[in-house]
């Protein structure tokens, strides 16, 4: 399997965070486990084995899922509110679009909450059969035009993102450890009723929670930089009330540990998958060994 991490166009910024696309190797097709960690980051999917979808299998901490063939080769995926796995039929070439947090909003002008822990087939949002495209395009560079193509006309006719949502999430970005909701909504001036609102809309989750995936994203952070002696020390430095906080919104968002996550970042750390385990929250499991992503040059 091969990994690898291409920054958006520029006319693409505002709304796209990074690419990636996976590739199987010749060395067979083992089935693969992906592990989804809870993000606010809505990622556009392309993924097939052998012209059909590669997933067979949804399991949550509810138990499984199967796709029974049903799972669309392209679609939307919203934000992810708790951890699962996806089980796929041999190793999948795929794509993904990691997008910002209001871009679904903005680029295809819906109620992003209606979207959360959910998906929607891409098809939906465009007149041209983009699934068959994708299928048929000559490798992910031009998978990876179709897509970026298919964003820029809907940037050129996009909605401006919601002030006050963008307001709040720079002050989210930049004080992860002290800030608060209600500081939120009295920086923008509005009731915290309409606050809500607005801000779930945009990016599919309550401010709270949004304030909470940050944070624990941030303690990831500090664990891959290294710059901490003990975890309790990382609970502190981000204002969490104390380490039982702290433990329990990782278990909540990955199903691991602090110290299991933080020893998983650690053998990541000399490696850019560590933005998948992370970000994306896909690390890849295989019987043989798990794969080694490389970023683009």
């Amino acid at each position: 399997m091969k990994y690898t991490v291409h920054p958006p166009p520029e006319a693409l910024r505002n709304y796209v965070a990074h690419l990636w696309t996976v590739e199987a190797g010749g060395d067979g097709s083992p089935d693969l486990t992906l592990n989804f960690f809870v993000t606010c980051a809505p990622c556009l999917v392309f993924q097939h084995h052998d012209g059909r979808s590669a997933i067979t299998r949804r399991i949550t901490g509810g138990g499984g899922q199967p796709c029974n063939g049903s799972h669309p080769t392209s679609f939307i995926r919203g934000p992810i509110t708790q951890p699962f796995q996806y089980i796929t039929d041999g190793a999948p070439t795929a794509i993904g679009v990691e997008l910002m947090p209001q871009a679904l909003n903005a680029l295809l002008d819906i109620d992003v909450a209606e979207l959360t822990d959910g998906t929607v087939e891409l098809n939906a949002f465009s007149k041209a059969n983009l699934d068959e495209r994708l299928l048929n395009a000559n490798g992910q560079r031009d998978r990876i035009a179709v897509l970026t193509q298919f964003l820029m006309a809907k940037a050129s006719t996009s909605r401006q993102n919601d002030s006050l949502v963008a307001q709040s999430l720079q002050l989210i970005h930049g004080n992860a450890g002290s800030i608060h909701v209600r500081d939120l909504f009295k920086h923008v001036n509005v009731s915290e009723r309409q606050f809500e609102r607005r801000f779930a809309r945009s990016t599919g989750v309550p401010a709270s929670f949004y304030l909470r995936i940050w944070r624990f994203q941030e303690a990831v952070r500090l664990m891959k930089a290294g710059q901490f002696e003990r975890l309790s020390d990382i609970a502190y430095d981000l204002g969490y009330t104390d380490q039982s906080h702290f433990i329990k919104d990782t278990r909540e968002f990955t199903g691991y540990t602090p110290k299991r996550l933080s020893r998983a970042v650690e053998a990541c750390a000399a490696m850019t998958r560590y933005r998948t385990l992370i970000r994306e929250g896909i690390p890849m499991r295989q019987d043989g060994g798990e794969a080694r992503p490389r970023r683009a040059a």
